[in-house]
């Protein structure tokens, strides 16, 4: 693969054994590639979190009516 960098990180020993686990029944093919796919979920997820955000939440906020938000100290 171009582009590779080598990378040392640490694990609980609960995340280690489960990464073992995953490699020695044949899911994955090696440590890196479970860390590899690990990343990409989280890429995956970020960027969706991201884009609710962006699509969904802000529009919302920016479209709420000022009647609409609490009354500062009240709770209203």
């Amino acid at each position: 693969m171009p582009g590779i960098q080598k990378r040392t990180i640490s694990l609980r020993a609960e995340h280690a054994a489960w990464v073992d686990e995953l490699v020695a029944r044949g899911d994955y093919s090696s440590v890196s590639e479970v860390v590899r796919e690990g990343l990409r979920a989280l890429r995956q997820r970020n960027e969706a979190v991201e884009k609710w955000l962006r699509e969904e939440v802000a529009p919302a906020v920016a479209n709420e009516s000022p009647s609409a938000k609490p009354h500062a100290g009240t709770g209203r």
